[in-house]
């Protein structure tokens, strides 16, 4: 058989035994672990050993032996019971000034759980677009000699052509305008309902628009009017 001592046991497993045990119990502990794991080595083979002493190790955590670097365990419970119990009497003792500050916290959490769903919903608009990352909207600065300066979402038709004529980077646009610019503000349309029958409406909330906004946009359509 080959020499099995000079394999050793995993070298993390013995560095958490020796940072989570308590000095005055490390000793005992890892000596026997280290002898049961040289005797496992002979009988079983390296890998074996090596999978009990991990398991020892955790196993040994749990037991009454080992405890956290400065306090036992049930040390730390009777700790916090008594935190516990000191705490509600003092708020018991000083009932106006412990509403006031349980109020106070109350609406700070509310306040802050109400701007952060604001910031959210706005940093989620439009987001569900498929290409959202790669789509932007062009503004317009409006500058008056003397007057404030005028920022504006309109923009002029040509710009969005000439973007894609002079920036190689920018792979298409879409101009979208409300239709009272060529024509009054509410519209009367038309479509054959497939039946034979002509249907007839008016719409105020009507726009013209690029055919590349279909390709640029991921509205949901529910019909299309041809």
């Amino acid at each position: 058989m080959g020499n099995h001592t000079n394999h050793s046991p995993p070298k993390w497993a013995d560095d958490f035994l020796n940072w989570f045990c308590k000095p005055e119990f490390i000793e005992e502990i890892q000596g026997d672990l280290h002898e049961a794991f040289h005797k496992r080595c002979k009988e079983k083979g390296p890998r074996y050993a090596m999978f009990l002493f991990v398991a020892d190790v955790l196993r040994s955590i749990s037991v009454n032996k080992t405890n956290l670097p400065t306090f036992e365990s049930k040390h730390l419970a009777t700790m916090f019971r008594n935190y516990f119990t000191i705490g509600y009497r003092n708020l018991l003792r000083n009932k106006v000034f412990s509403m006031v500050n349980i109020f106070g916290l109350a609406l700070g959490i509310a306040a802050c759980l109400l701007i952060l769903q604001y910031v959210l919903f706005e940093l989620s608009y439009d987001r569900f677009h498929k290409n959202s990352d790669r789509i932007y909207r062009v503004s317009d600065i409006v500058l008056h000699p003397g007057r404030e300066t005028i920022h504006q979402a309109t923009n002029l038709p040509g710009t969005g052509p000439a973007l894609k004529a002079d920036f190689p980077e920018v792979e298409d646009y879409a101009r979208i305008v409300h239709q009272s610019i060529f024509m009054g503000s509410v519209g009367a349309w038309s479509y054959d309902d497939g039946r034979g029958n002509v249907k007839v409406f008016n719409e105020e909330r009507v726009y013209d628009a690029d055919p590349s906004f279909l390709t640029m946009f991921s509205f949901p359509f529910l019909y299309f009017i041809t």
